[in-house]
């Protein structure tokens, strides 16, 4: 075979394939989300898109030459462990989007990401190769890096499937909220009118289906909104993964 499976029977370096895909989840599906929030939401260009994802990167980066001086004073289960409390409160603090987010609300949270996503790595490789032999090193490497890949690649297509069906379902429930709630039509005539006057074709339109127009442009809004914000917040709870395997880690013999 092209690679050996009998890697798998190391309890540790198993559990480090599953930490990976983890880590896979927790950093590549909001690297996609974000993107697409700004690009549809905010309707910010690619390069402005770039320097808001790019705070993820550069702290990653600057945290980088300290991650081998905390992996030798306080060993590679406190640095997953740290690195997924990092991640875990970056993601949270993205699960509360609002139509109004933008560089400076999205700083911090990426910044916790950053690093806590270079903690977990750094711990996670040196935990799931610490028992293997020399002469399997490039054969779990390889193993490993494919797992990563694998799971970085599924993760963003689940949460295309999740943000496609979740939208839908919440774009559901914010019609059914309007159509009960003639208050909420009423003040969101009043608050559209004003975008309505400055464009022609559609300012000549009977007042009534201009009211549905935005009320439905509102709603397809906020539901993308929800949506990103749910699949944060369960990204959040699949982040703990890692810490609840540590117990089952071997220990080192020293």
């Amino acid at each position: 075979p092209i690679i050996d499976l009998k890697i798998f029977g190391d309890k540790n370096f198993l559990i480090g394939c599953v930490n990976v895909i983890v880590f896979g989840i927790i950093i590549y599906a909001p690297i996609f989300l974000l993107p697409v929030y700004l690009g549809e939401v905010r309707g910010i260009g690619p390069w402005e898109i770039g320097i808001m994802v790019s705070v993820m990167g550069m702290a990653s980066m600057l945290i980088g030459p300290f991650v081998g001086i905390l992996l030798n004073f306080f060993g590679p289960k406190l640095l997953i462990i740290s690195g997924c409390l990092f991640a875990i409160v970056g993601t949270w603090q993205l699960s509360f989007l609002t139509s109004e987010f933008g560089f400076e609300e999205l700083f911090l949270p990426q910044v916790l990401r950053g690093i806590g996503s270079q903690l977990l790595w750094i711990g996670n490789q040196y935990l799931a190769m610490q028992f293997v032999l020399q002469s399997g090193v490039q054969n779990a490497a390889s193993v490993f890096n494919l797992v990563l890949r694998g799971g970085g690649a599924v993760s963003i297509a689940v949460a295309n499937i999740f943000l496609e069906k979740l939208s839908i379902i919440s774009y559901g429930d914010i019609s059914n909220t309007i159509s009960n709630g003639p208050q909420i039509i009423s003040g969101i005539k009043q608050k559209m009118e004003g975008i309505f006057s400055s464009l022609p074709m559609i300012s000549n339109l009977d007042p009534n289906y201009k009211t549905i127009i935005a009320a439905e442009m509102l709603g397809q809004r906020e539901a993308f909104i929800i949506a990103v914000n749910n699949i944060m917040f369960i990204i959040v709870w699949i982040a703990l993964i890692p810490i609840i395997l540590i117990p089952f880690c071997k220990k080192e013999v020293k």
